[in-house]
């Protein structure tokens, strides 16, 4: 789903539970990320979400355990944070780059 023009906060996607694979990088797409990505898709095991202006806290549960497999990579300085976050400074590098 990059570079597909969406805009506004990323919906909730507690129904894709099978979901494995999500990239939503290079959109408009703005907001906090949504809880599910940690708590209901345990299935998810690539998450890229660069290029996105994104606030509040980066969960800390499901795939976000994992940080070879999330992609924060910021145009500016953004509104996150969470120990993935300030471990990492701005860039977490997923595995299938």
């Amino acid at each position: 789903m990059d570079h597909n023009f969406l805009t506004g906060n990323i919906a909730s996607l507690s129904s894709l539970t099978s979901l494995s694979i999500l990239n939503l990088s290079c959109n408009n797409l703005s907001g906090f990320i949504p809880t599910e990505l940690g708590n209901n898709i345990s299935s998810l095991t690539q998450l890229d979400l660069s290029y996105i202006d994104l606030q509040g806290e980066i969960p800390r549960n499901g795939i976000f355990l994992n940080a070879s497999a999330v992609s924060f990579f910021f145009l500016k300085d953004p509104d996150l944070y969470g120990s993935a976050y300030i471990n990492k400074k701005k860039r977490i590098d997923p595995v299938y780059r």
